[in-house]
C-alpha cells in the first residue's frame, strides 16, 4: 500500500484522540486499518467512535495494529509517500532499504460499532464550543457508572432565522446551563448526549 505521509500522519493524529490509553484490549488501544477503494481508519475508546478514509492504493487487509506504535514510526519517517505491507500477521513499514516490522491483531477483536447515517446536523465555531466544553465541565462528572452525570444534554432549536442550543451538565450537586447560536438547517428540535470524555478533548 502507498499512501501521502502527511495525510496518513495527520488522519493518525486525528484519531489517536479516540484511543483508550490505559486499557490493554487491542481494540481500545489500536487503529483498525482497512484497506479496500481506500484507507480506513478506525478508533474507539467505547465512548467516542472516529472513522476516517485516506486515500491510498494497494493491495486489501483488514488487521489491528497498536495505534501509538503506528503513529510513532509515521512521524519519524524521512519520506513523503509511505510503503506498507502485511506479511506473516506483521504490518510492514519500509524505510530506507528494510522495513519496520510492527505486530498485528485480527480486525474482528475491534469492538463492532454500528455506524449510522447522519440524521440531524449541527455546527458550532471550534473556539465557541471549545468554551462552551470547558464551561460544563465544571459541573460535571467523569463517574462513567452513572450515565446521568457522565454527559453533557444539547438540545437544537432553529426559529427562521437561526439555530440555538441550551446545553446542560449536572454532577447532582452543581448545575451548569449555557446557551447560545449554532448552524442548522433541521427545522424540528432534536437533542444529543455528548460524553464528557469527549467534551474534554
Amino acid at each position: 500500500m502507498r499512501v501521502d505521509r502527511e495525510v496518513l500522519l495527520n488522519a493518525l493524529h486525528i484519531a489517536s484522540k479516540c484511543l483508550e490509553k490505559k486499557n490493554t484490549i487491542p481494540g481500545l488501544n489500536s487503529f483498525k486499518l482497512t484497506m479496500e477503494d481506500e484507507l480506513t481508519i478506525d478508533a474507539t475508546d467505547l465512548d467516542r467512535t472516529i472513522r476516517i478514509p485516506i486515500q491510498a492504493e494497494g493491495e486489501p487487509f483488514s488487521l489491528l495494529v497498536d495505534g501509538k506504535l503506528l503513529t510513532n514510526v509515521i512521524e519519524k519517517l524521512p519520506v513523503e509517500e509511505v510503503e506498507i505491507s502485511v506479511k506473516d500477521d506483521k504490518l510492514l513499514v519500509k524505510k530506507d532499504k528494510g522495513s519496520i516490522k510492527l505486530n498485528t491483531s485480527p480486525a474482528n477483536i475491534f469492538p463492532n460499532i454500528q455506524y449510522v447515517a447522519e440524521k440531524y446536523v449541527v455546527s458550532f465555531p471550534t473556539s465557541e464550543f471549545a468554551e462552551v466544553c470547558k464551561s460544563i465541565l465544571m459541573a460535571a462528572n467523569d463517574n462513567h457508572i452513572d450515565a446521568f452525570t457522565s454527559v453533557a444534554n444539547f438540545e437544537i432549536t432553529r426559529d427562521l432565522v437561526e439555530g440555538h442550543f441550551n446545553c446542560t451538565a449536572t454532577d447532582k450537586h452543581r448545575i451548569a446551563f449555557i446557551s447560545g447560536l449554532c448552524e442548522t438547517e433541521e427545522t424540528e428540535p432534536f437533542s444529543f448526549q455528548l460524553p464528557l470524555t469527549a467534551a474534554r478533548t
